[in-house]
């Protein structure tokens, strides 16, 4: 198979068009720009490679990391009309909150098997899981995954959890910053080490 630019230049276009003629609008996804070593100028010759792709045939996403988003924001603001304005429509810093996340792990305990739900697990559940995620939306998928077993059933006990200083510990730590409306809970924990 040829997968030459010029390839890409002469078939992408005809792939599209018969997309559009089966009543289908395109949407494509340009991921793990973010791992490129110099996203800037390796993004820009992209866009301007598929610049008529991308302004007329379909609905085209290009998903950075939020050093490269500041770097063109920053460009936007300090200068009139960069080449960079024209790259994007919209540009969206997509984040989650911490209390997004949060609910995002408790809701998962809770709703999974809500008969044995302790909402005082769920918490610690959820604290720990983002202490050793850093709050990343990727790695809280990775740290709910090392906690489970196969099937998605916790691993730990309920009472194993919010009674084990392995998970205690992380949860005082991120609560306090966090969470405001922890301090009782905060304050409960404390008294345990103590």
């Amino acid at each position: 198979m040829d997968r030459s630019l010029q390839t890409l230049d002469r078939d992408l276009p005809v792939v599209i068009e018969r997309i559009r003629e089966a009543g289908l609008a395109p949407v494509f996804l340009v991921d793990e720009l973010d791992k490129l070593e110099a996203p800037g100028p390796s993004i820009e010759a992209i866009v301007r490679r598929l610049k008529n792709l991308t302004t007329d045939y379909g609905f085209f996403c290009f998903l950075t990391d939020r050093a490269y988003f500041e770097e063109i924001e920053t460009k936007l603001r300090a200068t009139a009309y960069p080449s960079e304005h024209t790259f994007f429509s919209h540009r969206l810093l997509l984040m989650y909150s911490p209390a997004e996340l949060a609910r995002y792990v408790r809701d998962l305990w809770t709703t999974d098997a809500p008969q044995t739900a302790d909402p005082t697990a769920a918490w610690v559940v959820s604290c720990v899981v983002l202490h050793r995620a850093r709050l990343n939306a990727m790695d809280v998928g990775r740290e709910l995954a090392r906690l489970c077993n196969e099937d998605g059933t916790l691993r730990a006990d309920p009472m194993q959890l919010v009674s084990a200083a392995a998970y205690l510990v992380p949860m005082a730590r991120i609560a306090p910053s966090r969470y405001p409306s922890a301090r009782r809970e905060r304050q409960c924990v404390c008294a345990a080490f103590s």
